[in-house]
């Protein structure tokens, strides 16, 4: 692919990660490392001055081509550090903004280079200046290991623009990057940690086992992306991409980060819709792992946090989702037959508890006149923009709460509850045409697809079709998606906005929504809603293969014209796609 849009992005699996470019667009384009619960952003770029002219996607590594040589890049399972290789010796300029990953200070930034031990080693420091609010003060050492290092230092800032950061409205705009040098070699390591001897000790060893590293890695993907056989060679390719960049996500083996670069954490809504792919691809331990970890966090109210790390802000649907991936969980080991190797009594006997005591906290807080109700922001609609912040009762809460009260029938008894709720959303939403997106609210939003995928019983087949009959075409874009809000909307914006809030519940198509929704066309009837579902389809994978990273699923795009736009990589887009592949083939 020659594409100026197209770049690529590889994972270690242990946070960190980098995405390149052909010539950076972004301040958090480059190589990034974690430590904690930090990420620390290196390598600004590895600058070669020739076009890149073709890009070659192995899921392991990633190889460039520019006019006569050729570039691999490689990232190490749970190491900090990237090898970087090139078909013949050459000269390349080391390109560094050292910083927090959301750290914008320009001032006290320090650089030292030296050459120790075999090693090129760059120590930079960030003290405090009075001329800027203070932070935290940090150093980060960057050790570069080769058979043969050649170097011509250059020690000079540059100033960097980054227009993927402009369209989004997300300043700064422009920022001072420093030059190191310039590098000449075949082959480098480059390593990074928060003390030198480490950093050195961990370029030593990547460069000593790279060979078998390299085989490890390649093993890995290629038993990974082989789970299962589509004809479809374009369909096939991006679910293979999608299998690996939902496994790229994947962090400390603990669970699934939510998105590449912002959403670097465990967010548990994102997490809990993404993990009905790992339990369609077998990966039973794992989604039980991250199933029963989020059942030890479910708060004094029936609430989840909305992320693992740094926030008080509370996720309503997240508890719901929870469930909703219990029964799929549930349901697929007993069409399995492997119920018992998972799930023992005391499992049952705690998931029961927790279910009965969560149904029993929502039906005493956040339930009013006999629906279910969420405050401001709490559902996957998060923000708020003249005054459309989803309070109240939304029609994809009744849903998921239903298929709680659906899995408590189940495993235990029937909650007399359940259809008494069947019976006040139907009369609070269902207009004999369609289902609205909210009990006081006629807006017509796709959340009406969350509805029918966790309870497809609230309507038979017969109004399902009507309804979606009725709602596709105010929803529909051209290029192959559904706008967040009815196109005739006030508050509907063609263009994504970025930042500002304006566009993003309000008319950015959501890849993970499209790819549910297709789905749910798919199960209720694939015929009469063909069209709909292979433009979906095909939206998708035109999205991760030709534009934005290279094999991976971005957040939205426009509703205007397809575009790869917000988070580079975003967990739930890709596992969506996953499941929906898995109900089509």
């Amino acid at each position: 692919m020659t594409d100026d849009d197209v770049s690529f992005m590889l994972t270690n699996k242990a946070g960190g990660f980098c995405t390149f470019s052909n010539h950076p667009k972004s301040r958090f384009e480059g190589v990034f490392f974690r430590k904690g619960d930090d990420v620390y952003k290196v390598i600004e770029q590895l600058r070669i001055d020739k076009p890149v002219t073709k890009i070659v996607n192995h899921l392991w590594c990633v190889s460039r081509e520019r006019e006569g040589l050729a570039e691999n890049f490689f990232m190490p399972e749970n190491s900090s550090s990237i090898i970087y290789e090139l078909s013949e010796k050459s000269e390349f300029d080391i390109i560094l903004d050292c910083k927090e990953i959301f750290d914008n200070r320009e001032w006290g930034r320090n650089y030292d280079i030296s050459k120790e031990m075999g090693c090129l080693v760059i120590r930079f420091s960030k003290k405090n200046e009075e001329k800027e609010q203070p932070g935290k003060e940090f150093e980060i050492y960057m050790a570069v290991y080769s058979s043969e290092i050649e170097y011509k230092p250059a020690a000079h800032w540059e100033k960097a623009h980054y227009e993927t950061d402009q369209d989004r409205d997300s300043p700064p705009f422009e920022r001072y990057v420093f030059n190191a040098c310039r590098l000449r070699c075949k082959e480098a390591v480059f390593a990074f940690a928060n003390e030198k001897r480490k950093a050195m000790a961990e370029a030593k060893h990547v460069w000593a086992n790279r060979k078998k590293l390299r085989r490890k890695r390649e093993k890995e993907v290629r038993q990974l992306i082989h789970k299962r056989k589509i004809r479809d060679s374009e369909s096939a390719v991006a679910y293979q991409c999608s299998l690996n960049a939902l496994n790229n996500l994947v962090v400390d083996s603990k669970g699934i980060s939510a998105g590449i670069p912002w959403f670097y954490q465990f967010w548990a809504r994102d997490e809990l819709v993404s993990l009905k792919a790992l339990i369609d691809i077998g990966e039973f331990a794992f989604a039980k792992k991250i199933l029963f970890h989020y059942l030890d966090k479910l708060g004094p109210e029936g609430k989840l946090p909305e992320k693992d790390i740094n926030t008080k802000i509370k996720s309503a649907d997240a508890v719901l989702w929870l469930f909703k991936r219990f029964e799929d969980f549930i349901d697929a080991l007993n069409n399995k037959r492997l119920a018992k190797k998972y799930l023992g009594r005391g499992d049952m006997k705690k998931l029961r508890e927790k279910l009965q005591k969560t149904i029993s906290q929502w039906m005493k807080y956040h339930t009013e006149n006999g629906l279910i109700v969420n405050e401001s922001q709490e559902t996957w609609m998060d923000t708020d923009f003249n005054g459309d912040n989803r309070a109240g009762a939304r029609i994809e809460m009744q849903a998921l709460f239903l298929s709680c009260l659906r899995l408590l029938r189940k495993i235990d008894k029937e909650d007399p509850f359940e259809k008494q709720l069947m019976k006040n959303v139907r009369n609070a939403f269902f207009n004999k045409r369609y289902l609205s997106d909210g009990a006081d609210d006629r807006t017509i939003r796709p959340n009406v697809f969350i509805a029918a995928y966790a309870c497809p019983e609230l309507l038979t087949k017969s109004e399902w079709a009507k309804c979606f009959m009725f709602i596709l075409p105010k929803l529909w874009l051209s290029w192959g998606g559904l706008s967040t809000i009815d196109k005739s909307s006030q508050l509907f914006t063609s263009y994504y906005t970025g930042e500002n809030p304006a566009s993003y519940h309000r008319g950015d198509s959501w890849f993970w929504l499209n790819n549910l929704a297709a789905i749910v066309l798919y199960r209720l009837d694939k015929n009469k809603f063909r069209k709909y579902i292979d433009q979906i389809l095909n939206a998708s994978i035109r999205e991760m293969l030709y534009l934005g990273v290279t094999g991976y699923s971005s957040e939205l795009s426009s509703a205007q014209e397809l575009k790869s736009q917000g988070c580079f990589a975003q967990a739930w887009s890709s596992a969506m796609f996953i499941e929906l592949i898995h109900e089509m083939y």
